[in-house]
C-alpha cells in the first residue's frame, strides 16, 4: 500500500511534464517564450513551497502554449508553403528574392513575437506568389493587366493593392497597367 504522496514531489513532476509539453509545441517552430517563462515562475514558486500557485502558473503556462498554436500554426504553414513555392519559382528561373525577403520577414517576427507583423506579411506572400507566377515579362513589355505601376517608386504591384510593397506609397484606384 502506498503512502501519501509529498506536494513537493508531485509538482515537481507538474513542472517537468509542462515543460515537455511546451518543448513539443516549441518544436513546430513556434514561440512560446511566455509559457516557458510561467513555467520557470513555476519552479521558482514550487522552491517557496507556494504549491497553488505553481498549479495556477502551469495552467497558465499550458493556455499560453495553446494559444501560440492557435495564433502561430496556421502562419508556420503558410510559410512553409510559400518556401515550397520560392523552391518551384526557383526551378522556372524566376526572381524570388522580394517573396524570400518577405518569408524570412514574417519568420523573424514569428520568432520574436510580433504576431501582427507576421500575420500581416503572412497575407501578402500569396499575391507575391501569383504575381511570380505569371509570365515573365522582358523589355518593353507591357505588365499583366492584374499587375499596375506605383505612381510612386514606379516598380509593380497588383491592381488590388491599397499600398505599394517597395515603398509603401498609397496606390489609386486609378493606377494604370502601362499601354496595353
Amino acid at each position: 500500500m502506498a503512502g501519501p504522496t509529498c506536494l513537493h514531489c508531485e509538482s515537481s513532476a507538474r513542472i517537468q511534464q509542462a515543460y515537455l509539453d511546451i518543448s513539443q509545441v516549441q518544436g513546430r517552430g513556434l514561440n512560446v517564450d511566455k509559457a516557458v517563462g510561467m513555467v520557470a515562475r513555476a519552479r521558482e514558486l514550487l522552491e517557496e513551497k507556494d504549491y497553488e500557485a505553481v498549479d495556477d502558473f502551469l495552467e497558465g503556462a499550458r493556455a499560453q502554449a495553446a494559444e501560440a498554436e492557435a495564433v502561430q500554426l496556421p502562419m508556420r504553414k503558410a510559410l512553409d508553403r510559400a518556401a515550397d513555392g520560392i523552391t518551384g519559382l526557383k526551378r522556372s528561373g524566376r526572381d524570388t528574392h522580394r517573396l524570400e525577403q518577405a518569408v524570412k520577414r514574417a519568420e523573424r517576427f514569428l520568432s520574436d513575437g510580433d504576431f501582427e507583423g507576421a500575420g500581416l506579411l503572412v497575407k501578402r506572400i500569396p499575391a507575391f506568389i501569383r504575381e511570380l507566377q505569371g509570365p515573365p515579362m522582358t523589355s518593353g513589355e507591357t505588365a499583366p493587366r492584374y499587375l499596375s505601376s506605383c505612381p510612386s517608386c514606379s516598380k509593380h504591384v497588383m491592381k488590388s493593392w491599397r499600398k505599394c510593397p517597395h515603398c509603401l506609397a498609397p496606390l489609386n484606384k486609378g493606377t494604370s497597367p502601362g499601354p496595353s
